[in-house]
């Protein structure tokens, strides 16, 4: 999983609008602009610290241990008997937002279950008031690595996780 990767914006928002992750199917303007409004409207984003904007802890970290926090509500988790190697810094972001979370992986580690999680623990207390509301959920990744960063949503009650696909790599 070497490369940079960038993520500038991640979102929760309750509403039926979901986006279809199948990559034949994504029109990449449609989502920004569904992005774009949803932040225009009354429509709150639920993720903490969603625009990757408040940094409290810092904004560089070398090769940071698995559950330190980056962004602000933001961890990351590495796992696997060889972890990866990887760097975090605050960059500039595009379009519509100031900031983006750079994740420069220089060694991808060496076994299957190496890897990288960039995170959030959704509080309980959200989860509790979204109980039977439709949710969208989006993260918008920017890289040119192929089949490597993809979207899970974890539901820790029954410890079941739900995968969108790969990111192709298109550099969008």
């Amino acid at each position: 999983m070497t490369g940079t990767t960038y993520i500038d914006s991640a979102m929760l928002v309750v509403g039926d609008q979901v986006i279809s992750f199948v990559p034949e199917n994504l029109d990449v303007d449609k989502v920004k602009a569904g992005m774009i409004a949803t932040l225009q409207s009354n429509q709150p984003n639920l993720a903490l610290n969603g625009g990757f904007d408040l940094w409290s802890t810092g904004t560089s970290f070398t090769n940071p241990l698995s559950g330190t926090i980056l962004a602000d509500s933001w961890y990351i988790y590495k796992g696997g008997a060889t972890p990866p190697t990887v760097n975090i810094s605050r960059d500039a972001g595009y379009d519509h937002y100031p900031y983006a979370m750079k994740v420069d992986c220089t060694n991808a580690g060496s076994g299957l279950t190496d890897g990288v999680t960039i995170l959030q623990y959704v509080p309980g207390d959200y989860c509790l008031a979204l109980r039977g509301s439709s949710i969208a959920v989006s993260v918008r990744v920017k890289t040119t690595t192929a089949n490597k960063w993809r979207l899970s949503i974890w539901r820790s009650g029954n410890n079941t996780f739900t995968y969108s696909p790969y990111h192709t790599g298109s550099g969008n």
